[in-house]
């Protein structure tokens, strides 16, 4: 967009010049504009193709090339759900359900469970029950029903002593229940922390850009004032010049702050756990 604009400001001051009412220092200024324009766009392209080898990298696409009608989606409007600022409680109620860490913590905490279930046992009697059944005939493979015999038996062991061993399994085994809810306490207090930052960032964001849009807008018309004055004779050049840097810097500004707010839902989604959504049928 600078190069277009000085491109169109070098074609009228050119055609001014040729009529007599122009200037060559305003041609060379716009000239040199334009190609000041032209060389951020060769390097804006550059850092472009690098990156997509990258991106292409990290997907393992094969070459690390992706195919040449393949573009990455346009920078699009925020929507109006894009500025709509969340309430955090449902959000972190969502988290502590469905956070893998959560999830680990409370798989943990069954698991240890579990254990201490085993350590109590060994202070039980155990039942064994055993039954067999075999045949037996001596010159005749047809067997007949007194050629079977069967035998069952009910075993109980009692251990009455272990010194100590298994009322030691056993406290370790509760200590390690105590560790693993205090662990898991201090998760769910770091998954309620993670989701109220990445909801302040978000704010913080949607005010940001709702800002540099407005001042984008500020800017531009600005612009287009001192555009109108330069043409009519009434401005300077200078001015001209730093109207439309103005302008092409509040851009930049907006684009950054629009992808600070996408940046800042894809961080909600990850921290709230709702990202794994993407990737469930």
């Amino acid at each position: 967009a600078d190069e277009v604009f000085n491109q169109q400001q070098l074609m009228e001051a050119k055609a001014r010049r040729r009529v007599g009412s122009g200037s060559l220092s305003d041609e060379l200024n716009f000239e040199v504009r334009v190609n000041s324009a032209k060389a951020k766009r060769i390097n804006a392209e550059k850092a472009h193709e690098v990156a997509m080898f990258g991106l292409a990298a990290i997907l393992g696409v094969p070459g690390a090339v992706f195919p040449a009608n393949l573009e990455l989606a346009k920078l699009e409007h925020e929507t109006p759900e894009e500025l709509f600022s969340p309430v955090p409680e449902p959000l972190i109620t969502y988290a502590q359900s469905h956070r893998p860490d959560i999830l680990q913590s409370e798989f943990s905490l069954k698991q240890t469970i579990s254990e201490i279930k085993i350590a109590r046992a060994k202070f039980f009697p155990t039942v064994n029950l055993l039954a067999t059944m075999e045949g037996n005939r001596a010159g005749n493979g047809s067997f007949e029903n007194e050629d079977f015999g069967n035998t069952v038996a009910v075993i109980l062991e009692y251990n009455l002593f272990a010194g100590g061993a298994n009322r030691a399994k056993l406290r370790e085994a509760k200590a390690k229940q105590v560790e693993v809810e205090k662990a898991m306490e201090d998760v769910r207090l770091k998954v309620s922390s993670e989701v109220r930052a990445s909801l302040a960032k978000l704010n913080s964001a949607q005010k940001e850009l709702v800002l540099q849009r407005s001042n984008a807008d500020l800017v531009r018309q600005n612009r287009d004032l001192v555009e109108k004055e330069y043409a009519a004779g009434l401005g300077s050049l200078v001015r001209l010049n730093e109207a439309q840097r103005d302008f092409i810097a509040a851009q930049s500004r907006l684009a950054l702050a629009l992808v600070s707010l996408r940046q800042a839902w894809l961080n909600l989604e990850a921290d709230t756990g709702r990202i794994l959504l993407s990737f469930t049928d």
